[in-house]
């Protein structure tokens, strides 16, 4: 069907100016490029249209001709601005055929599009569908008009219903991310509330162990003090003589040979020995 269209809808118009363009310059380039264009050399009849657009860039000939150069360089985009630069002419007939041909560009532009995005797509079908209805009501007979409107529309009308399902599948698949995003958001608040509870925990757990510690020290600073206050009891205790004790101590000094080092002296008679206060 592609292939058809490809081949019927494409139908150009090559108008040669005559008398009415005015120009000699511009007459002789539209002529050259006619030729040109005749024989299939696009390339060289876009140059030669080129060269008229110079003098005369308000000719709807002039135009319509540079927009048959470009659209068979399948460059439609400019195919389609110079087709609708030849609307403004005063020939009834040229502005029903570039109607036609503005339709066959927008058409084109929009297969293009399609892998860009279905919604310039669409929209350059809708402006196809607009230049065949005009191409049309100028020429209601226009059978080719006819045909590349109904193929249009049957191609708009596909291309809506697939823009339809894929703002669909597109919400629901914003539906599903935003749904997972949640989950992602509850899950690392949960992760974020046991990492605190844990930190409490750990902080609690090395506080008591703190306090087992320091009590376990505090025991046994305890239990120091008493084993020293029991060992001072005890010599104490056994420091305390009666005074039989301390009276044979003395004698017991006495008796002792001195320090060397010291000079000897009198031992002390028994009998002058001095004791110790009484107890």
């Amino acid at each position: 069907m592609k292939k058809k269209i490809s081949l019927l809808l494409i139908s150009f118009l090559i108008f040669s100016l005559g008398e009415c363009l005015g120009f000699s310059k511009a007459k002789k380039e539209v002529k050259k490029g006619n030729l040109l264009y005749n024989k299939k050399d696009f390339n060289q009849a876009l140059e030669r249209y080129k060269e008229a657009f110079k003098d005369l860039p308000e000719s709807g000939i002039v135009n319509f001709n540079l927009g048959s150069a470009y659209y068979k360089k399948k460059n439609y985009k400019k195919a389609a601005e110079h087709f609708e630069k030849a609307l403004v002419s005063d020939d009834e007939a040229l502005e029903g055929k570039a109607h036609y041909n503005s339709g066959n560009a927008k058409y084109m532009q929009a297969i293009e599009a399609r892998d860009q995005g279905l919604t310039k797509a669409v929209n350059l079908l809708e402006e196809s569908l607009h230049h065949y209805k005009q191409a049309l009501s100028i020429d209601s007979s226009d059978e080719d008009a006819k045909y590349n409107f109904e193929f249009a529309k049957k191609e708009l009308e596909r291309l809506k219903k697939e823009l339809e399902s894929q703002k669909s599948k597109g919400n629901q698949n914003q539906e599903n991310q935003e749904k997972s995003e949640n989950q992602d958001s509850e899950q690392n608040q949960d992760k974020e509330t046991k990492k605190q509870e844990r930190k409490t925990s750990d902080k609690e757990q090395a506080k008591d162990q703190e306090e087992n510690n320091q009590s376990l020290a505090d025991s046994e600073k305890d239990k120091k003090s008493e084993d020293i206050q029991e060992a001072d009891d005890i010599n104490s205790s056994q420091g305390q003589m009666s005074k039989d004790q301390a009276i044979m101590l003395l004698e017991s000094y006495a008796q002792e040979e001195e320090p060397k080092g010291l000079y000897q002296q009198k031992l002390i008679p028994k009998t002058d020995i001095k004791v110790l206060k009484d107890w």
